[in-house]
């Protein structure tokens, strides 16, 4: 007799994962001042620098956050709480952004219910062909590979 897991189980796994590739993404990150404190990153506050270009306060104002649902960002000077897609998108990080995309899609870790937005269909049509052409690209290599072995 087979035993399945149970939906929270499934859940439990997919934020697990969630939680992996937001930390991936976060130690991809160029930041300023970074310490890692458990389940914490302190850093400085990327958008209050740029608001306070004259002026020397450099100190770590803010911090990702591990929580149960993927990594949290929030500053202290600005008061801005952002998720990992948030973060990307306003620090103008759009190439991470959609590679970030991209990683939640595969895992099939995107769209409604989740902290993350829904799509226009045309940019998710977009994105299942770029997918469907990277599957399709590997499959003709191991074919093709094998067969020449």
């Amino acid at each position: 007799m087979q035993n399945f897991p149970t939906k929270n189980e499934l859940i439990e796994k997919k934020l697990s994962v969630l939680r992996r590739i937001d930390k991936e993404f976060i130690d991809k990150l160029i930041l300023e001042n970074k310490k890692v404190k458990g389940f914490k990153i302190v850093c400085t506050c990327s958008t209050c620098k740029v608001i306070r270009e004259n002026k020397y306060y450099y100190k770590p104002n803010a911090c990702f956050i591990e929580t149960n649902v993927g990594w949290k960002y929030t500053c202290r000077k600005c008061d801005s709480t952002l998720w990992m897609y948030e973060y990307l998108t306003k620090t103008n990080n759009k190439n991470d952004a959609r590679e970030y995309v991209k990683a939640l899609w595969e895992n099939s870790i995107f769209g409604y219910g989740w902290n993350y937005p829904n799509y226009p269909k045309s940019l998710l049509i977009r994105l299942y062909s770029e997918l469907e052409d990277v599957k399709r690209e590997s499959n003709y290599q191991m074919k093709y590979q094998s067969s020449m072995s």
